[in-house]
């Protein structure tokens, strides 16, 4: 083989490899979009512990109607529009190599300029990247484990003669914003009068504050079911 013939083959693979690394590029840039997209859509207030729990989570169990929904209004559609950018180059490729390499940076740039409007849209509607970091920040250094940890087989329980149930009611979608200012919510008027009555009657955490409220939450205990594990360990 001549020493042309072996640049041109040269030439060639390099050509093929630049496409490959090219489509698998846009492919990335599409699924981001489509995945922020979806999230966006969803779930607005998702945090950093959510989204790192449900990463190592099954989804045995999950509603297959969610998931459908999901591939059906998301997956489809970014799939529709990878295939569609490959087909525009792939027509664009076979008139002129300059052309198809402008028409190629222009998909990159605006699926970048995508990306980054809707992670930025996403970011202000969530705060999942500053979730991150303080969450790491807060588990590498908050001393409140070491300071407040007593080992089991140091303390000494005795339990009554006569032992009693305990009942552990939950109220889903409950918190006590929903009372007034005077009382540490967040309206004028409560609209959970008698649950603050009740919680001032008893220990809700506040010591000798007249105002409510709550148990110190943690990284990672501070949405429904993470917060009923933590408090049930």
């Amino acid at each position: 083989m001549s020493l042309e013939s072996t640049k041109l083959v040269d030439s060639k693979i390099i050509k093929r490899i630049l496409k490959v690394l090219l489509f698998i590029v846009i492919a990335i840039l599409t699924i981001l979009l489509g995945t922020i997209t979806y999230f966006r859509h969803n779930w607005r207030q998702l945090t950093y512990s959510e989204f790192a729990f449900h990463l190592k989570t099954s989804i045995y169990g999950t509603n297959p109607e969610m998931i459908i929904s999901a591939l059906l209004r998301y997956a489809l559609p970014t799939l529709v529009l990878y295939i569609l950018f490959f087909v525009v180059l792939k027509k664009i490729e076979k008139k002129s190599i300059k052309a198809y390499i402008i028409a190629a940076l222009t998909i990159v740039l605006s699926l970048l300029i995508l990306d980054g409007t809707s992670m930025y849209v996403y970011n202000k509607t969530t705060h999942v990247a500053s979730d991150f970091v303080r969450a790491a920040l807060e588990i590498n250094d908050s001393n409140f484990i070491a300071e407040n940890y007593n080992d089991p087989s140091n303390v000494s329980i005795v339990f009554p003669s006569k032992k009693r149930n305990l009942i552990d009611i939950y109220l889903e979608s409950m918190e006590m914003t929903y009372s007034n200012k005077a009382n540490g919510g967040a309206y004028d008027v409560s609209y959970i009068p008698k649950l603050t009555e009740l919680a001032q009657m008893n220990e809700d955490f506040s010591g000798s504050d007249s105002s409510l409220e709550g148990g110190v939450v943690l990284p990672g205990t501070n949405w429904t079911s993470a917060a009923l594990f933590a408090q049930t360990s």
